[in-house]
């Protein structure tokens, strides 16, 4: 690595947040701002100079404008959804597919997020794509009437955990869908064919790279053994009536939604 490029990551981490851990986006999912372009100049500007004067005034004005030239959004936030709370701070951040609310717009792509100003209760960004999001695709869950007509994966799990009621059970119940489109997606670049039959395989659980299976308030990291029975059905198959509960203990996935994340 080059000095310059050492010394770009540097204050890339520099302009990261550092106290604020939000709800909207998490703090794991974060990446330093490295970007080297006109945008990123005006950052470093901001970063380097800490004392506040109408030069500073003017470059923060002078940001602005850039990146609404750029076509970047302007929003008033919480700090604590945003993660930013001083002026220069800038980090990159993959929005999800499934993403609602306000970065909706930009569900599947990278965008990059720039405190432009802050006041004592709210924060105004500037929200701009920079690429393509490298997060898989949450496939959509077929209906009892769609198995028929819709090649899929059926998924067969244990279902309802004695004791568990309330966030604790929504909790199980997704995880076990994740981790299915997870362990099913993973299976099919390793062999070229979709898991058939009982498998059994741990799956680590809360904010981590690799994949989104969260606990109900997005903190704990756990691990967890999961017995899955897997079921192709290229042309679809109708559902075995009184044999499962629909919903709480099977999981059919669209086989083309499936082959959207494998790539």
């Amino acid at each position: 690595m080059e000095v310059h490029d050492l010394y770009r990551a540097e204050l890339g981490r520099l302009r990261m947040p550092q106290y604020y851990s939000g709800g909207t986006i998490s703090r794991s999912d974060i990446k330093p701002d490295t970007s080297d372009d006109l945008i990123a100049n005006r950052l470093l500007w901001l970063q380097m100079h800490t004392s506040w004067n109408s030069r500073k005034a003017y470059q923060r004005d002078s940001l602005d404008r850039l990146c609404e030239a750029h076509g970047y959004i302007g929003l008033w936030v919480d700090p604590r959804d945003y993660l930013v709370h001083r002026v220069g701070q800038s980090f990159i951040y993959d929005v999800s597919p499934d993403k609602r609310g306000r970065l909706q717009e930009f569900a599947g792509q990278t965008v990059r997020v720039i405190c432009i100003r802050n006041g004592s209760l709210r924060v105004f960004v500037r929200i701009g794509a920079v690429g393509k999001c490298h997060k898989e695709p949450i496939p959509r869950q077929l209906g009892e009437g769609d198995l028929i007509k819709t090649p899929h994966v059926m998924v067969r799990y244990a279902g309802y955990w004695p004791g568990c009621g309330g966030m604790s059970q929504a909790f199980n119940h997704g995880l076990r869908r994740q981790a299915a489109v997870w362990y099913a997606r993973r299976y099919y670049r390793m062999t070229g064919n979709w898991p058939h039959g009982t498998h059994e395989f741990i799956i680590k659980y809360g904010p981590t790279p690799e994949y989104d299976i969260r606990t109900p308030i997005g903190t704990h990291t756990g691990y967890r053994e999961l017995v899955m029975t897997f079921e192709m059905n290229p042309k679809g198959k109708k559902f075995a009536e009184g044999n499962e509960e629909v919903g709480a203990n099977w999981y059919a996935v669209p086989i083309d939604d499936l082959l959207e994340g494998v790539n």
